[in-house]
């Protein structure tokens, strides 16, 4: 008999799943020295964990950052767009709209992600820098100071981003260690109790449907 742990488990499963484990190893004396290793287990599976959530909120953090940088971004194109369609006669194909923002409208750019937003944004100040309007320079300028914090804030977002993802591959890992310490300690199991299938179950069977009736009914029952 052979558990096989679901690759979709989360951390917080797998640390249930080895306190069970240290749990159930520790209740008889044949297999008490075994419970060691699970509760390192534990330990090591809920250091993950806080890690996580750590870098979760530094995510949720740069995305709040960026958000705010993003709406600042939007506003200031808005106005400066707004006064050079103006200087346009209110056409898009006139110059100097046409020049400066080519067939990509204000509405449109405000819709970019961070990646596609400060490209854009890089060129519309670029072409602004040559054209060197005076009426255009203080909306130009307030322009330029909301692209100077929308580029860290995106940077900032993606970087917090692919740290977060890091973390599922450590998940991967920690089943992937937790699957070879069930087999390890199955044949241990074993070696104590031969053919005794139901001391495996005690240790290293999921939990079973009356567990988690049980479970559900705790929860439910009234404080």
């Amino acid at each position: 008999m052979s558990y096989k742990l679901k690759p979709t488990l989360t951390l917080d499963a797998l640390a249930d799943y080895a306190v069970n484990a240290a749990a159930a190893l520790a209740a008889r004396p044949q297999t008490r020295a075994l419970a060691a290793g699970w509760r390192e287990r534990v330990k090591a599976v809920r250091a993950v964990r806080k890690a996580r959530e750590e870098t979760r909120d530094l995510w949720l953090e740069a995305l709040a950052t960026y958000q705010v940088a993003h709406t600042d971004w939007q506003e200031a194109l808005t106005v400066l767009s707004g006064l050079i369609y103006l200087a346009s006669g209110k056409k898009s194909t006139n110059e100097p709209y046409f020049s400066v923002l080519g067939t990509i409208t204000a509405a449109r750019a405000r819709s970019y992600g961070a990646a596609k937003a400060v490209e854009f944004g890089s060129l519309v100040l670029a072409r602004l820098a040559v054209l060197d309007r005076a009426d255009f320079a203080a909306a130009t300028a307030a322009f330029q100071a909301a692209q100077a914090i929308l580029v860290p804030a995106g940077a900032e977002r993606r970087k917090a981003y692919e740290a977060l993802r890091l973390h599922n591959l450590h998940r991967v890992r920690l089943i992937e260690e937790t699957q070879t310490a069930v087999n390890e300690t199955e044949i241990e199991i074993l070696r104590a109790f031969p053919g005794k299938e139901s001391r495996v179950r005690d240790v290293l069977a999921p939990p079973r449907a009356d567990e988690k009736k049980e479970e559900s009914e705790a929860s439910s029952a009234p404080t």
